[in-house]
């Protein structure tokens, strides 16, 4: 379906019935790359959304594509949904979105995941991405596809079809729109942890190259009321290489009682 919202026109699925989680997608994807996830953890008994942000897919990009403005037309898509104690799921670029969401409109989220997501400025970090934005201006969104796999996708998909990924990459996205996207990550001071109350799951894949799994571990030890998981042999794109395990996960960390 697409939503008519006060800030244009948004791109949304639903799967299956129950509690709700909404899941926010990573720098490059579309909701496309969360169907083998979403169809698991809907078997489960949840309702899972599915949106692109603005920069993502034919959503035209914002004018300042941070996390933060991100965030702030979100309530307008929770809003639109009638979404007042949803779940939240962020993968990566979208696990910084989610932590803006819950440091902006608290009330309006229950528990929170975050998945492969770097939780707090990272120099070396920034150089990767700042070569994805060279590789980007200098080729277009196919050279940042080939640029940007070795770092974000694990050693099995790797061995697979890399030229249908970069293909595929290239007809979801425009130039503009991961441009912004890349601008807004790279100006994003991340709130402080400690200020973040919600009951958070934070998981990372044991063979991420992007937002190592050592980092997120030390993230989850920050967050006043988060556990940490890691899924072996997995790289960064956990939902994609791992949608069974992630699924699992997920449904045990929403069932079982808070702390």
């Amino acid at each position: 379906m697409t939503l008519r919202l006060p800030s244009g026109e948004r791109p949304v699925r639903h799967l299956g019935e129950g509690p709700t989680v909404l899941c926010l997608n990573g720098l490059t994807q579309t909701t496309a790359n969360w169907t083998g996830f979403a169809r698991r953890l809907a078997a489960r008994g949840y309702r899972v959304v599915l949106t692109d942000l603005p920069g993502q897919g034919s959503v035209p990009p914002l004018p300042q594509g941070g996390p933060p403005a991100q965030a702030e037309l979100l309530v307008e898509l929770l809003d639109a949904l009638s979404l007042d104690h949803s779940h939240l799921l962020g993968f990566s670029f979208g696990g910084r979105v989610a932590q803006e969401l819950l440091s902006q409109s608290p009330h309006r989220i229950g528990r929170c995941i975050f998945v492969s997501t770097s939780l707090r400025q990272s120099q070396a970090a920034d150089l990767v991405v700042k070569g994805w934005l060279s590789a980007l201006d200098h080729g277009g969104v196919e050279a940042l596809a080939s640029h940007a796999l070795p770092w974000i996708i694990g050693d099995q998909l790797l061995g697979g079809d890399l030229d249908l990924i970069v293909r595929t990459t290239s007809r979801r996205n425009s130039v503009e729109g991961i441009r912004s996207l890349i601008f807004g990550l790279l100006h994003h001071r991340p709130p402080p942890l400690a200020d973040l109350s919600h009951h958070c799951l934070v998981v990372a894949g044991g063979r991420d190259r992007f937002a190592l799994s050592i980092d997120q571990r030390w993230a989850a030890e920050q967050l006043p009321n988060a556990s940490f998981l890691e899924i072996p042999d997995v790289g960064h794109t956990v939902p994609v290489e791992a949608p069974e395990a992630l699924a699992e996960a997920v449904d045990v960390f929403l069932t079982q009682a808070a702390p």
